[in-house]
């Protein structure tokens, strides 16, 4: 299960919490429930093609990189 650790605050009430399904999904309802937290909106979406990216690479494609030494720019 994900850990309530990994929750990101994004500012403006909101927050984040990665999940890998619809059953973990639930269980984070839950301990919304069980924690008295008020809820005013929740989804539930698939990651962005640069989120999977990202997860799978830890690289930031198009981050701009210094040249190496010894390099034409």
């Amino acid at each position: 299960m994900t850990e309530l650790a990994a929750l990101e605050r994004t500012g403006g009430g909101v927050l984040t919490v990665p999940v890998n399904g619809e059953d973990e999904f639930a269980r984070i309802v839950h301990h919304l429930q069980a924690a008295d937290a008020e809820v005013s909106e929740l989804a539930l979406r698939l990651s962005t093609l640069d989120e999977v990216f990202l997860t799978l690479t830890g690289d930031g494609a198009g981050a701009p990189t210094e040249p190496k030494a010894g390099t034409a720019p």
